[in-house]
């Protein structure tokens, strides 16, 4: 006999097999395990008949934030570069002017030379050479008697702010110049940045003029409150910070001179070059500084090889800024009629003006025609209209 009919929508007989127990059917997208059993007969796999996600939800990818854009390959600005290479020249001969003599005192008879001289900080040294000379170099302490070295407590005083104003235009300087060679090649983090180069150039050359200033002015006075009044008669240092005339008493035939050193004049110069590449980077304050208006410098071709602007740049657009678009018209909406536009006017003649020149909206003053541009530029402002 055949086997008995099947109802309508049954599994076959015999199916699950007899004595096979039934498993949990896998997870939606698993694949059953070798001798698991598959989902039972007529039963939806799980997940089927979930709503679709909806047209327009968020999607779990996140887009990543827009890239800085490149620097401008090769870009140098040549005047800011030369400041820099200043500021930093400078800063570096501040250095030698705290680690070399800033005044000195030579005194000559008998077939010896003793020699005085003030170092920036909390040391002096006195040198003595020839025949006859008890001592070679030592080295004294302004605030210290002892070992044949007199205490010079007031010079001392000086001398010691006279370091911290050389060591802090040192700081300043090399500050100011890191940043505006970072300037120079296009690396930036806006226009403060140029504003922080200036006013740290201006108290680096204010602090580094003050040193030598302040040496100049006060020495005399020092010395004069650390030694004796006899040793101070006549012309002495105790009154000039230069002279050549031995002091009143000192033996015939010798020969005395005493003025600034060594670290004196460099502290000149570096205040000098400080001062000097200020002036490059201030006449290069129209000149684009920051990335976006670099680029867009370049891009609109206002951009000279040097870095030197040719004209006013306008304010790049913020980078990754995406265009405005305008709004979609409804659905089946019509799109409203629009009148041809008018013919264009026609070019004016080759190095004319297109009609009477408009006033600068910045000053006032006239504009002139710019044919090469054809726009309207004024002189006065550095600005196109």
């Amino acid at each position: 006999m055949g086997a008995p009919p099947q109802a309508a929508g049954q599994p076959p007989s015999g199916y699950p097999p007899q004595g096979y127990p039934p498993q949990q059917p896998p997870a939606y997208g698993q694949q059953p395990a070798y001798g698991q059993a598959p989902p039972a007969y007529g039963q939806a796999p799980p997940g089927y008949g979930q709503p679709a996600p909806q047209w327009g939800a968020p999607s779990p990818y996140v887009q990543p934030a827009p890239m800085r854009p490149p620097r401008p390959h090769g870009y140098k600005h040549q005047k800011r570069l030369i400041a820099s290479i200043l500021l930093l020249v400078g800063a570096v001969l501040l250095i030698v002017s705290v680690s070399t003599p800033f005044w000195s005192y030579t005194e000559t008879g008998g077939g010896i030379t003793v020699t005085q001289q003030f170092y920036p900080g909390s040391e002096w040294k006195e040198t003595c050479s020839g025949s006859g000379c008890p001592i070679g170099t030592i080295t004294c302490t302004y605030s210290s008697s002892g070992g044949g070295c007199p205490a010079l407590t007031n010079t001392g005083n000086l001398y010691g702010g006279v370091y911290g104003l050389i060591v802090g235009a040192i700081v300043l300087g090399f500050i100011a110049g890191i940043l505006s060679l970072m300037g120079a090649l296009a690396i930036s983090f806006g226009r403060i940045q140029m504003l922080l180069i200036w006013l740290l150039i201006l108290v680096a050359f204010a602090l580094a003029i003050a040193g030598p200033m302040w040496a100049l002015g006060g020495q005399p006075g020092a010395l004069t409150s650390d030694y004796s009044s006899s040793a101070c008669t006549g012309t002495s240092p105790c009154n000039s910070f230069f002279g050549s005339s031995c002091p009143s008493g000192s033996p015939s035939g010798t020969s005395c001179n005493w003025g600034a050193g060594i670290g004196w004049y460099m502290a000149i110069a570096g205040f000098a070059l400080l001062l000097v590449g200020f002036f490059f980077l201030f006449i290069t304050r129209r000149d684009p500084f920051t990335l976006q208006e670099i680029l867009a410098a370049q891009s609109a071709g206002m951009l000279s090889p040097t870095g030197a602007a040719t004209g006013a740049v306008a304010p790049a657009a913020a980078w990754g800024a995406a265009p405005a678009a305008a709004p979609a018209p409804a659905y089946g909406a019509q799109p409203a009629y629009a009148a041809p536009a008018a013919a264009p006017a026609a070019a004016p003649a080759a190095g004319g003006a297109p009609g009477p020149a408009p006033n600068c909206a910045k000053c006032g003053r006239p504009t002139e025609w710019v044919s090469q541009y054809s726009r309207w530029y004024c002189r006065a402002d550095n600005l196109y209209a």
